[in-house]
């Protein structure tokens, strides 16, 4: 009698309210339907958005304009709902800078369009003036306007107009100068950025087997056995995934 024993973990599933790491960051799955291209266990990033719908700048309070990017995620790729009241907007306004609002500021991490390109290696190049790719995506994974309410200059502090000013406000152009273009009336209709949270990608746990002993014998009704064996795991299980044991014996 031989006994074959194999097994594989199943990924968790979308939590409605992930837990955070200690540092901020959220463990996303190793194979994540939004994890950027070659990226493995361990790597670090965020996703950045364009809104697919559209309001005005008139409300002076940061908090209105985060709780616009956040109905947009919860609305948006069944991946980043889970995490939608982490989204913060990339916009100032008199009192608050988008740099200081998003996390930003330090060396950080990579940033990529959500389900697309990368638009920069690490903060300080996300306020250079000027972004990896053009090609814009909005939350639902589809591709995204050009123009978008800031209220901010190009490396991230708040402009002389910003969101909530009386007349205009700044706005970028993803082809142009992303966070700092032109102004418009603040009365007007644009989009907004939208940036995720810290994703950190949970490695694969690898599973291995390994057999003790097996003892078979024959006799009275067939052939009788039992063996012990031992599976092991590189690293622990995150919440919601389950390890799965399936085995066969061959009786031959």
């Amino acid at each position: 009698m031989f006994l074959l024993l194999f097994g594989f973990v199943v990924p968790a599933a979308a939590q409605t309210t992930p837990a955070a790491n200690d540092d901020g960051s959220f463990s996303v799955p190793y194979d994540w339907a939004l994890k950027p291209s070659g990226f493995s266990g361990g790597e670090r990033f965020r996703l950045l958005f364009v809104t697919s719908t559209r309001r005005d700048a008139t409300a002076t309070s940061i908090a209105t304009y985060n709780s616009f990017v956040q109905g947009r995620a919860a609305a948006g790729h069944s991946a980043i709902q889970p995490y939608s009241a982490e989204f913060k907007v990339v916009g100032s306004t008199s009192t608050v800078d988008a740099r200081d609002n998003t996390g930003t500021t330090g060396r950080g991490v990579p940033i990529y369009w959500l389900d697309g390109d990368k638009v920069a290696d690490d903060y300080p190049d996300f306020y250079d003036g000027s972004w990896d790719s053009s090609n814009g995506k909005q939350e639902d994974g589809n591709p995204g306007s050009n123009t978008s309410w800031t209220g901010s200059n190009s490396d991230g502090t708040k402009h002389s107009f910003p969101l909530g000013h009386a007349q205009f406000v700044q706005v970028g152009n993803i082809s142009v100068m992303p966070l700092s273009q032109s102004v418009e009336a603040s009365t007007a209709n644009d989009n907004f950025y939208g940036l995720s949270p810290v994703f950190v990608v949970t490695p694969p746990p690898d599973v291995s087997v390994h057999p003790y002993d097996t003892i078979g014998y024959e006799g009275g009704s067939g052939i009788h056995g039992t063996a012990t064996v031992e599976l092991r795991l590189r690293r622990a299980l995150t919440s919601g995934e389950t390890l799965t044991v399936t085995y066969s014996i061959d009786l031959n």
